[in-house]
């Protein structure tokens, strides 16, 4: 009985032997089967692995992973993502995309996309990532490099997440319009000479543990509701947060808004947002607003019917200065929103003060919030 027991126990340690052999070799194919779906390699020394990352995609199903080695990186591709694969690289900083010639250098048209691992780099005005009607995209752990453009690009879709990128480019890092519920955290962007978050005609997301540096605008917000703003460090910017055109229920808690030469916050007609617990030092204007009456009669059939003076809750507040029982912070109630546009035309950045908020619980000295 002893007997049959060990050679039992040696065949089971044989055939386990075999399966890891045997899988061990598989992967380096050109697919493999999982339990979320099949593999396709591309790249690498695998037999029947794909050359191009496109030829990989189209012969992909919903629910399989294309996986791209770094050893035969870069790229020379644009792709066209039209199935909920999870496309995967080796190494961000060695498994490199470099686009040539086309409007966008990955186009994303269906739900249930990820990306992550990839160097991408764009060529001349082509955006980066451009996903439209994906809801639920997840770009993260990528470098965005080299584009006059846009690095991110999401149309009408719902559920993205955007976390863990490095985004350097021309005119925008990440463009969100026409989208609800999405979550931007853990990235750092900086553009040449434009913005670094978009929300346009957005509703219920967050941006959060962003390092926004080095841009025109650092948040860029038109016409959004119910945006959380938090943890982030928006520094060395023109403007560090503009909120622009109709926008309400914005709360900006526990940043870091330094250095910004222009504005650390300016709000044109927004209202029932919430300014709390930031740190605002060294900007050129720490806070600032301006309401036109006329925008707010002609949007008079909507919740604006009734806010000829805007709600604005500013509480807690680190301004650079010790001992105050109060902060004022300046703003402007005019007519016609011809004379900011003109204002602006002549290089004046400030209106006449014609109103003024209180942060009346401004903090005595800096909050500790992390850098990313």
């Amino acid at each position: 009985m002893k007997k049959v027991l060990a050679i039992g126990i040696m065949l089971l340690f044989i055939g386990m032997t075999i399966s890891s052999a045997t899988e061990i070799n598989l992967e380096k194919q050109s697919t493999r089967t999982t339990l979320d779906g099949n593999i396709l390699y591309v790249g690498g020394n695998g037999t029947g692995n794909y050359s191009k990352i496109q030829d990989a995609i189209n012969d992909s199903s919903d629910g399989d992973t294309v996986y791209v080695y770094d050893d035969s990186s870069p790229y020379y591709e644009n792709l066209k993502v039209n199935k909920s694969i999870t496309l995967k690289g080796e190494n961000r900083d060695s498994t490199v995309i470099n686009g040539s010639g086309s409007k966008y250098i990955v186009n994303i048209s269906t739900d249930d996309v990820a990306i992550s691992g990839f160097t991408l780099i764009g060529y001349n005005y082509s955006t980066i990532v451009w996903a439209v009607y994906s809801n639920y995209t997840t770009i993260s752990d990528n470098i965005f490099l080299g584009n006059k453009s846009y690095g991110i690009n999401i149309f009408v879709s719902n559920y993205c997440n955007i976390t863990d990128n490095i985004i350097y480019c021309d005119e925008v890092g990440i463009d969100f319009y026409y989208c609800n519920n999405n979550s931007i955290s853990n990235n750092i962007i900086t553009t040449v000479y434009g913005t670094g978050f978009i929300f346009n005609e957005v509703e219920n997301s967050k941006i959060f543990k962003n390092s926004i540096l080095g841009c025109f605008d650092g948040i860029g917000l038109v016409a959004v509701r119910n945006i959380n703003i938090s943890e982030n460090n928006i520094t060395n910017n023109h403007n560090g947060i503009f909120s622009f055109y109709i926008s309400n229920n914005i709360t900006v808690y526990q940043n870091n808004i330094e250095y910004n030469k222009n504005y650390g916050i300016i709000l044109v007609n927004s209202y029932n947002d919430k300014i709390i617990q930031n740190n605002l030092i060294g900007n050129g204007d720490n806070a600032y607003f301006i309401h036109l009456l006329v925008l707010s009669f002609l949007f008079r059939n909507t919740e604006w019917k009734h806010k000829l003076i805007p709600k604005i809750e500013w509480n807690g507040n680190y301004w650079n200065e010790t001992g105050l029982q109060s902060y004022i912070i300046p703003g402007t109630i005019c007519l016609a929103g011809i004379i900011f546009f003109v204002f602006m035309r002549l290089g004046i950045n400030k209106l006449p003060i014609t109103y003024v908020n209180f942060d009346r619980n401004p903090a005595q000295e800096p909050y500790d919030i992390p850098m990313v």
